[in-house]
């Protein structure tokens, strides 16, 4: 059979069969499988759905080795060469696809890959969804055909882009089969790692989220994202109960991983011993030792990796510190005199309790539990915040004071600002935000 007979018998007859036992033309034996050229075979090949297009570009490749490949006859070509066994010819195929892989075909290519074991094109094809995921939001045709699994790999990879939120909301809206899956699926992102806004303006406007497991993952995103923003102020105590016993006139401290809480008052002016810590990933609140003491309006510090609390506002001097072994608050050296009103801040390893009514400055040094008396202040200020700033230590307002005094640990002077506080009020706070100072 010539050539181009084949070539009229594929055009004139697409749904027909070709015995391909035996070809007589010597270039068609060579280039065929070693199947169908050994002569005591018989086997007769479907070229039902094999276009003539396709029938024609395969006879010319067995003739040539050559072949015209493009996006459009690519799969056609590849699904004859698996069909006909033509290795070689299915290599060249799946090479073209890697080639040409992206966000319109990545997808689609995949399905190809998979049906057709081309594990090049697998690969290829998963490395452009893991580099291009955001791409797949808009491509409506590719989105469709996205498998769940390679959906929660890219979800897996992706878990912390506000991105793949928008990429499992397009899928599971896609097909009403999807729809039920999201819950699940949402438990491979990490809402508490996108912003407030998203959450707030994309996450809780989602329908899908509107049932009681969908608000509890957006209130506990919403408040990791509240502890961990530096700009934002956790605010506790008063008589509404949100911790174990209300409470005002307490102190309070906290770092990355703990709030604490201690003393301070009832609404019936009684004092308090008690001392509780919030724990800063859970946000469960669990009770401390108690204080050695009742305490009202007393100071709390960290330095060196130890807490300490200091005085209280009925003229005392005393010191303690948590052991956190122990679990007990164990005593230190008592201060050198009574500081009421005073302020204490951390600054070089040491404690400094700086102003109050009696205008004092002390340091203490947890290593030698030794305390020394230094330069007192030149102003009165009582209830005035303390804070360490650029080094220094600045001693601000107080109860019928609106002045800024500033200590320099180096020189032991004091000098007052010109700057001067907005208004003057006792019971406030100075804190820093480090992108402002």
């Amino acid at each position: 059979m010539r050539w181009w007979t084949l070539c009229w018998c594929l055009r004139k007859h697409e749904s027909s069969a070709i015995d391909l036992c035996w070809l007589q033309h010597a270039n068609i034996s060579v280039a065929c499988s070693k199947l169908t050229c050994k002569r005591e075979v018989q086997a007769r090949l479907s070229i039902k759905d094999v276009s003539s297009a396709t029938g024609i570009l395969l006879v010319d490749y067995l003739y040539t080795g050559n072949i015209q490949m493009s996006i459009e006859n690519a799969e056609a070509i590849l699904a004859a060469s698996d069909r006909f066994l033509l290795t070689k010819l299915k290599k060249i195929a799946e090479d073209f696809l890697c080639g040409q892989v992206g966000s319109t075909n990545c997808v689609s290519f995949r399905y190809l890959a998979r049906l057709f074991s081309l594990n090049s094109l697998l690969e290829v094809t998963q490395k452009y969804l893991t580099d291009h995921s955001k791409e797949l939001i808009d491509t409506e045709s590719e989105m469709n055909q996205l498998t769940q699994d390679d959906l929660i790999a890219l979800l897996g990879t992706h878990g912390s882009d506000e991105a793949s939120f928008l990429l499992l909301q397009k899928w599971s809206t896609s097909f009403k089969e999807r729809t039920p899956r999201f819950m699940d699926l949402l438990r491979s992102l990490e809402l508490r790692l996108f912003t407030k806004e998203f959450v707030l303006r994309t996450v809780m406007r989602e329908k899908l989220m509107h049932n009681p497991k969908g608000m509890k993952i957006i209130q506990q995103a919403l408040e990791s994202l509240v502890i961990a923003d530096p700009n934002q102020f956790l605010v506790v105590g008063d008589f509404n109960r949100n911790i174990y016993e209300g409470r005002h006139f307490h102190a309070s401290i906290g770092n990355q991983d703990e709030f604490m809480v201690i003393g301070g008052e009832t609404s019936d002016n009684l004092y308090l011993k008690s001392a509780e810590c919030l724990n800063m990933k859970t946000l469960e609140w669990s009770q401390m030792p108690d204080l050695p003491d009742a305490l009202s309006l007393s100071q709390l510090v960290y330095v060196q990796n130890q807490l300490f609390v200091l005085y209280e506002q009925r003229y005392s001097v005393y010191v303690h510190y948590y052991d956190h072994t122990g679990r007990a608050w164990r005593p230190r050296c008592q201060m050198p005199e009574v500081c009421v009103g005073g302020g204490a801040v951390s600054f070089d390893n040491k404690i400094f309790v700086v102003g109050g009514k009696s205008r004092s400055c002390m340091q203490y040094d947890p290593h030698t539990d030794a305390w020394v008396k230094l330069q007192r202040p030149q102003l009165e200020s009582i209830f005035s915040p303390a804070v360490v700033w650029k080094g220094k230590i600045l001693v601000c307002g107080g109860r019928q004071a609106d002045s800024i005094e500033k200590y320099d640990p180096q020189s032991d002077e004091w000098a007052v600002w010109d700057v001067k506080v907005p208004t003057k009020q006792d019971m406030c706070f100075a804190l820093l935000i480090k992108e402002h100072c």
